[in-house]
């Protein structure tokens, strides 16, 4: 927005950064120019009996910026208006992140995947403003692992598709993942879209 670009991720994602515990980043990154901006960020053991807000901001600047178009990256203009579309619409919900337990840092092997999701719970902003929302795995590909570690900063995203066969579409950033509930329920946990507007200051 307005030429500032950087990286939104999980407060967690920032707090192994600054640590440099396990987290890379750009060659060219300044650490110590990685920033909280005015959280704690800490991880949820478990997100239902402690609310803390868990996300981050990386700020990025001219020539890391240039050097990640030129590597194909594509950045998300928070400032774009996305209206909605007249007519009949259909909605996918997609999570696509950086899976660990599929992933060898050793080999420098990296794996991704794309889960298609549906909102099953929200709790809506608290006295500060942060909100939070459960997603579901739908799609039962034998593939998914049995843990989603290494998905904390994952952006939620939600894409919309009119029906009447134009081929237009609208991707709208709903949140961003920093924690799992428990293994058997194969949810994910994200802040919501009030915790995107916060973060980012915008109104």
């Amino acid at each position: 927005t307005d030429g500032e670009h950087g990286i939104l991720t999980a407060g967690h994602v920032i707090g192994a950064i600054k640590t440099k515990n396990s987290i890379f980043v750009l060659p060219a990154q300044d650490r110590k120019m990685v920033l909280w901006v005015g959280i704690e960020g800490t991880g949820m053991e478990d997100y239902r009996l402690s609310k803390v807000p868990d996300l981050g901001w990386v700020p990025l600047f001219g020539e890391e910026v240039e050097e990640m178009k030129a590597c194909g990256a594509v950045f998300y203009n928070m400032a774009k208006d996305r209206g909605h579309f007249e007519g009949e619409i259909c909605t996918i919900g997609i999570i696509g992140g950086f899976v660990a337990a599929s992933s060898s840092l050793e080999q420098k092997e990296v794996i991704t995947h794309g889960l298609i999701i549906c909102k099953t719970k929200e709790i809506p902003p608290d006295q500060d403003g942060w909100d939070y929302e459960e997603y579901a795995i739908t799609n039962d590909d034998p593939w998914i692992p049995q843990t989603h570690g290494g998905l904390s900063g994952s952006a939620v995203w939600r894409i919309d598709l009119p029906m009447d066969g134009n081929g237009r579409k609208a991707i709208v950033l709903k949140g961003v993942v920093f924690a799992e509930g428990p293994r058997e329920d194969r949810k994910l946990i994200a802040h919501g879209s009030n915790s995107l507007r916060k973060i980012l200051g915008e109104p």
